[in-house]
């Protein structure tokens, strides 16, 4: 007991030096902070009687994130370490032994007080889940009568340890509604809020305000209405595993709507909804390499990586132990989330596959709230599901293992070339055409460029940035590369170019990695099959179609010449099989002004959809080998089940989701089984939001 009275004082003193911040909406009792610390020693006491030898730890204040209020306990999360070594002999990470048990749920059942929240944390037993589908009609929103109350969420947050947050938009210090208008913060808000770290580090902020329903946007004029939106209600900063199966045990529970959130970097806007409950993933940082493991027939170098990992830390970490991995151009994004099981392309995508090709095993929550090793050995068909079936779908992941390749030199190339005042339009997309003849010859070679087509004001440029040849000396790439030289030669159409080597990708890539924050593009991306070169006329009619984007001028327009190969030593996994054929991805935009109207939006999108895309769609169709990245989509895709994963594997995947999660636990925009689901957000946003009570349809 000596121990437990030297923590109430310590949190005592703690509360009467800082200010307790209330969530929005929630009423401060007058009795304040005396009250506060009566209820915390209550507590500690009732859980020391329950977990009778379980250890407390009285945890210090967290930090204030910013755009979020922490609903504060002092209480460490109920969980235990749990002594567990998966199949493939790699042992878990430290947050991943620290769980929630029967054991536990169990012993605070058995209190009086432990049944006031006991009943919303409690597992589904897996042989007794209930069948397909869901007899909820909807998720709840805030103001239901079934809506956790007030001391429930509180009781919550204790099991949780203090890691319940009540969402408060990043963009409110600009507004007065909130209480916490600051001119100052405002502005810096504004100043960086087209760059990554804002968003990446704040509980619930997104790089897709679009489906968020703009109800927050950085603003100059206090006087106009923030609102939550399409932002969760609350978020679970998570930092074991017991976290998130509370959270996913509680949300399931409770009939509320759950996402999940690691950087936010998603342009179909997945970790947003109304009266959600979000897990975010973002502290689970660590990351192991093992030199050699031997494991469903692999026999090589793996890196672990936890839920959180962004991919400049996956790059920095293989860099550091010699080794090559397969990730993308963008640094802030998540690694282990949406990218991975969406797919994940890669400049290593033409010589080692896609990131969900060399995924070894994940360590993931279900739906049920259970922890579970996937490999190909312990679940097949969830194995194959997980590596390109998406994210948000069939669970939390808490960890994944990736293969780690040998350290890998190749060559980087970087060229381009501009309409001159003296050069014809039709000699310069003539010189853009040689480029696009050459594709097959380029990714066959195992070779990989990421190439950008600009118009502003007639001024015409294509760039590519940069041209990557793995395990390529200077002299290989030239030799490769010579053909289209030739014909921009006989076209007199002069080149910038520099072509450096490099002895592992990290120096040679690096530089020319990109990031993003916030925007509000409307975008979306086409697949491009190897029979599209096959002949003239098809090249010359796929070609004119992606061209025709970029004459209309004021659009974005890049690409990929990339082809992922199912390599031999990689498993079978779900992801399109479009992308097996693939010698092109194109990705097409438009720029939406923050303030735009909602007719407006629609107007801009469908025009992308019909106009841009459509054109895509024609050269290039689902039934000839066409196809989308389900994580780059266009959001208003027709048939964007057979568009984003193939009417070959849809029916494995939708089977796999009604088994693993019958419920609809885990709900993701475009995903698998979310088109028996409907957001109820009016219509009238110009597109489809986030920002609507979530239902079944029918």
């Amino acid at each position: 007991m000596q121990h437990l009275l030297k923590a109430f004082q310590y949190i005592e003193l703690a509360v009467r030096q800082e200010e307790w911040r209330v969530p929005s909406g929630w009423k401060r009792h007058p009795c304040s902070q005396f009250c506060l610390v009566l209820s915390t020693s209550v507590v500690i006491m009732m859980m020391y009687s329950t977990l009778n030898s379980a250890v407390l730890v009285v945890s210090i204040s967290l930090p204030l994130f910013v755009g979020a209020s922490h609903i504060r306990s002092p209480i460490t999360p109920i969980s235990e370490s749990v002594p567990y070594l998966p199949a493939y002999g790699e042992d878990l990470f430290n947050y991943e032994k620290t769980q929630l048990t029967d054991a536990l749920i169990q012993q605070i059942s058995s209190s009086k007080e432990g049944k006031f929240i006991s009943k919303r944390i409690q597992f589904r037993i897996p042989n007794h889940a209930p069948k397909y589908p869901p007899q909820t009609k909807c998720k709840l929103l805030p103001g239901d009568a079934d809506w956790p109350t007030e001391a429930e969420w509180s009781a919550f947050n204790y099991t949780l340890g203090g890691r319940l947050i009540a969402t408060i938009p990043l963009a409110s210090p600009c507004y007065a509604n909130w209480n916490n208008y600051d001119k100052e913060k405002c502005a810096a808000i504004n100043a960086v809020w087209s760059t990554s770290p804002p968003h990446f580090s704040d509980p619930a902020s997104v790089f897709a305000p679009i489906f968020q329903g703009r109800t927050c946007m950085p603003t100059e004029i206090p006087a106009d209405n923030c609102t939550l939106g399409g932002f969760p209600s609350y978020v679970v900063n998570v930092s074991t595993v017991a976290h998130i199966q509370l959270a996913v045990n509680f949300a399931r529970n409770s009939n509320l709507r759950l996402v999940v959130k690691n950087t936010g970097h998603d342009s179909l806007g997945r970790p947003l909804g109304k009266g959600a409950l979000s897990i975010w993933t973002h502290h689970l940082k660590d990351i192991r390499f093992n030199p050699r493991l031997r494991y469903d027939g692999y026999d090589g170098a793996v890196l672990k990586l936890g839920a959180g990992v962004q991919l400049s830390e996956v790059y920095d970490a293989a860099h550091k132990y010699g080794v090559t991995v397969v990730g993308g151009i963008c640094t802030s994004i998540g690694y282990a989330g949406g990218y991975t099981l969406g797919g994940g392309h890669s400049p290593l995508s033409s010589f080692y596959g896609l990131a969900a090709d060399n995924v070894l095993a994940i360590e993931l929550v279900t739906s049920s709230g259970h922890f579970l090793t996937v490999t190909r050995s312990t679940s097949p068909e969830l194995f194959w599901a997980l590596r390109g079936g998406g994210g948000s779908t069939y669970g939390t992941v808490a960890s994944i293992i990736i293969k780690a390749h040998p350290k890998l030199p190749g060559t980087v190339s970087q060229f381009r070339f501009t309409k001159t005042p003296n050069m014809t339009s039709s000699t310069f997309y003539a010189g853009v055409r040689a480029y696009w003849t050459h594709f097959p010859r380029f990714v066959d070679a195992g070779t990989w460029s990421h190439f950008w087509l600009r118009n502003s004001s007639g001024n015409v440029l294509f760039e590519v940035t940069p041209f990557y040849a793995p395990n390529h000396t200077v002299a290989e790439f030239n030799s490769l590369i010579q053909p289209f030289l030739t014909d921009l030669e006989n076209l007199n159409i002069p080149l910038s170019m520099n072509t450096t080597f490099h002895p592992d990708f990290l120096s040679g890539v690096g530089p020319t990695l990109v990031d993003f924050g916030a925007s509000t593009v409307r975008s979306g991306s086409r697949i491009f099959p190897r029979r599209n070169w096959e002949n003239k006329k098809t090249l010359d009619e796929t070609f004119n179609a992606m061209m025709n984007e970029v004459r209309r001028g004021g659009r974005i327009s890049h690409g990929y010449t990339i082809s992922p190969r199912l390599h031999s030593s990689n498993s079978p996994s779900s992801v399109h099989p479009a992308w097996r054929t693939a010698v092109a991805m194109m990705v097409g935009g438009v720029f939406v002004s923050p303030r735009a109207t909602a007719a407006e939006l629609s107007s801009l999108s469908a025009s992308l959809t019909n106009d841009v895309f459509g054109e895509w769609r024609a050269v290039a169709p689902n039934s000839r080998g066409g196809a989308v990245y389900g994580n780059e989509a266009d959001v208003n895709e027709p048939d964007w089940i057979e568009a984003a994963y193939g009417r070959e594997n849809y029916g494995k995947l939708l089977r796999l989701k009604r088994e693993w999660d019958p419920e609809g636990v885990f709900w993701a925009n475009r995903g698998v089984g979310s088109e028996e689901w409907v957001v109820q957000d009016g219509g009238d946003r110009g597109i489809g939001t986030m920002d609507g009570r979530l239902c079944l349809k029918g």
